[in-house]
């Protein structure tokens, strides 16, 4: 068992990586994302072992040496960065193909057809190494327990794995970095956002740094008699605790995976019924709408064919809404519509497009103000206004702050000849926040998977 001292210095280091997973966890769980929700799961469970990991690691302080108890800590350990491999790998798929498939049965028949050749069997291949590897682990036991000195100078007990397991380790480590990590890197550049990309950036190196880490802790140190367990804990809990604040926009995952998905919507039929499709001067919008869209649809398309029906109707269309949104990819195909796109800028700024203008996503008070001119530029004449989407600023801001503010943008919009839709994701609040929201508005609007429904 651990000196008095090692062990204060050991709950010190618990404390700082329990709270390092915790904040990396909330912000993944804050996540924002309307497809693909095996991405987000993915990560909550590579959160919860590398949390097994550090429990594993303070318990080892209480452990009697030469104990049993020390043989099933290694293995579990040792398994657990593993598996994190393997659900790494497995998001590194997603990641890179953004398959559209809405169903988990789906996205593996396509991953078992047209995704097989090359990428999908090699990361099959991959994980099935991986596996194989966790299997000469549990039922060979390829280590001896060693005792060296600890980084305070104290002796602890420690695993030195033989040398066809560390081969084994390095050849997993180098696959990982070449393949997977590689299916990051391609997947950056897709992002629109440069803070997104950069981001993402320091999500994926922070976990290849992890990695790397668990490889020396485990695999070469020991081997030179160099006991690196519980500082290499706390650097993984400090490179974790990095990707978690990368992660702390709620929308980084949804950058990541929308622009295929997004792509693959552009040009695809509408589920509701257009204009055309109605006797002349007959619409479903009317006033101050909310827009109710089920996140597994293809809502977008219903917010597309609203922008349609105002332009063709001579009205001047504002959007509110992130690049890195379907909504933004489907619109920017409409001739004529104006962006306000929400950044992480401190004040509007210009692009390079007459059409788009920066805005800060965080700050409610400039965002009225940009609300308030954008009608009263136009006073007098039609304007029609889509804001995407009441739920991120829910997440980010909070219920209060964000009914506070769409009151006051309804005060704006009321003083104008202005048809609007507010966007909310039906599965992201319950249903009091949505009864609440709902009383905003005088109109209200479900997107399903029947497609467009006129609720109120």
């Amino acid at each position: 068992m651990a000196s008095t001292e090692s062990l204060a210095v050991d709950v010190a280091c618990f404390a700082v990586e329990f709270a390092a997973v915790g904040l990396s966890l909330n912000y993944v769980l804050r996540q924002k994302i309307s497809a693909i929700d095996d991405a987000k799961g993915l990560l909550v469970f590579a959160h919860a072992f590398i949390l097994l990991i550090f429990i594993l690691e303070f318990g080892k302080a209480f452990y009697p040496p030469a104990t049993p108890l020390l043989d099933s800590f290694t293995i579990l350990t040792v398994s657990l960065i593993i598996w994190i491999g393997v659900v790494l790998s497995a998001l590194a798929y997603i990641v890179y193909f953004r398959p559209p498939e809405k169903r988990f049965s789906d996205r593996l028949v396509g991953l078992l057809t047209k995704r097989l050749f090359p990428f999908g069997l090699a990361m099959l291949l991959f994980i099935a190494y991986l596996v194989a590897f966790d299997a000469y682990l549990v039922f060979d036991r390829p280590f001896q327990l060693i005792t060296a000195r600890d980084w305070l100078g104290a002796l602890d007990t420690i695993p030195r794995f033989n040398a066809a397991f560390v081969a084994m380790a390095l050849i997993a480590f180098g696959v990982f970095l070449a393949f997977p990590s590689v299916q990051y890197v391609l997947s950056i550049h897709k992002v629109p956002d440069r803070s997104s990309r950069r981001a993402v950036a320091v999500f994926v190196a922070g976990w290849d740094l992890i990695a790397f880490d668990g490889l020396m802790q485990f695999g070469f140190l020991p081997s030179a008699g160099v006991d690196f367990l519980e500082p290499g804990q706390l650097i993984a809990g400090l490179l974790l605790l990095a990707t978690g604040l990368a992660a702390r926009r709620n929308t980084m995952l949804e950058q990541l995976l929308a622009p295929l998905e997004a792509l693959n919507l552009r040009g695809a039929p509408s589920d509701i019924n257009t204009e055309a499709d109605r006797p002349a001067g007959v619409t479903v919008f009317k006033g101050s709408m909310l827009l109710e869209a089920d996140p597994s649809t293809n809502y977008e398309k219903g917010v597309r064919d609203f922008a349609q029906e105002m332009v063709s109707g001579g009205r001047t269309v504002f959007a509110f809404t992130s690049r890195a949104s379907p909504v933004y990819l489907l619109l920017k195909a409409i001739p004529g519509i104006r962006f306000f796109v929400l950044s992480e800028s401190s004040y509007p700024k210009a692009t390079g497009s007459a059409l788009e203008v920066m805005v800060p996503r965080n700050d409610m008070a400039v965002l009225l103000n940009v609300m308030d001119e954008a009608v009263a530029r136009n006073k007098g004449q039609p304007v029609a206004i889509v804001f995407d989407n009441i739920s991120s600023f829910i997440l980010d801001d909070g219920f209060q702050e964000c009914y506070k503010f769409l009151r006051q943008v309804n005060e704006i919009l009321s003083h104008g000849d202005v048809m609007s839709i507010f966007i909310v994701l039906s599965k992201a609040h319950d249903a009091k926040t949505m009864n609440i929201f709902k009383n905003l508005y005088s109109g209200h609007l479900a997107f399903d998977s029947q497609g467009l429904h006129v609720v109120k």
